[in-house]
């Protein structure tokens, strides 16, 4: 079962997939919002934000 994640502009991904743009890119792949929290240092990490909804089956 894939794990899947939705930004807060409601657009749902695969997991993985987000992450890997999100780290690229910093916004929501359909609407461009953006949704990265980019660090004030180096070396901290990236921030994404992520709502958590309950599988639909």
């Amino acid at each position: 079962m894939a794990a899947w994640k939705e930004t807060p502009c409601r657009h749902r991904f695969h997991g993985r997939c987000v992450e890997k743009w999100l780290k690229a890119k910093g916004s929501c792949p359909m609407c461009r919002r953006q949704v990265v929290t980019m660090p004030a240092a180096a070396a901290a990490p990236y921030q994404f934000y992520f709502v958590t909804r309950p599988e639909y089956g």
